[in-house]
């Protein structure tokens, strides 16, 4: 992620789903859920037995203002458009 809009493109694409938050607040804009690629292999019995998978990592992000360390809210923007109005 580059610009200066960077961290608010992060956060938007790695937002978890409603469903896999289970504390509260549901619905956190500043949580993210990273998906990281794992490899794991057995190098005693099964030197060439490399098995692949995916682990959710979720972490909590706090934006704080650079002046007086306030905690910063990120706003909710819109994920579609809206549809054409009609004349």
């Amino acid at each position: 992620y580059t610009g200066p809009w960077s961290l608010l493109r992060l956060l938007q694409a790695n937002r978890p789903r409603t469903a896999d938050l289970t504390g509260a607040p549901r619905d956190d804009r500043a949580t993210v859920n990273l998906r990281v690629l794992t490899r794991s292999r057995d190098a005693v019995t099964e030197p060439q037995d490399v098995r692949d998978a995916e682990a959710s990592v979720f972490l909590r992000l706090s934006v704080r203002a650079t002046v007086g360390g306030t905690e910063l809210m990120t706003p909710r923007f819109p994920t579609q458009t809206p549809p054409p109005a009609r004349r």
